[in-house]
């Protein structure tokens, strides 16, 4: 569901480029600097990757039995130490700081047992106010 999800960003990202002429993430400002192929063009290509996805998909799920082997404990925190050493790395210790105050934000749905779907609309609605011209809210 969540690559569904960002699929479907990518797409409404690149509709919202050309219609609107704005950008709603850093690919989006990046792909505005180049050259763009036609509206057509753009479609074509994530169909077919669309497409190529799920075939590739599919002959990968014969080998998922493979990942039943694999201890979720020691994934989990060595996935956690691999963010922390790359933000480390990347951002230094500020960017350590907004990890830590981000990790924090992201627990405070889960303590107070509010969907975190609901928190969304924290972030959406701004956001779609800004996107219409209604700024300073």
């Amino acid at each position: 569901a969540t690559n569904a999800a960002n699929t479907s960003n990518a797409f409404i990202g690149l509709a919202a480029l050309f219609a609107l002429s704005r950008m709603r993430n850093g690919v989006m400002v990046a792909l505005s600097e180049l050259p763009l192929p036609s509206m057509s063009e753009l479609t074509v290509i994530g169909v077919l990757a669309a497409v190529a996805a799920y075939l590739i998909t599919v002959w990968l799920s014969q080998y998922a039995h493979y990942l039943n082997g694999i201890d979720s404990w020691l994934l989990n925190r060595a996935v956690i130490a691999f963010i922390i050493v790359l933000c480390l790395i990347l951002t230094g210790p500020f960017g350590a700081l907004i990890l830590i105050l981000a990790t924090a934000l992201g627990l405070v749905p889960h303590l107070v047992n509010v969907p975190r779907m609901y928190c969304m609309g924290a972030i959406m609605i701004p956001v779609m106010l800004y996107s219409f011209g209604i700024a300073g809210i």
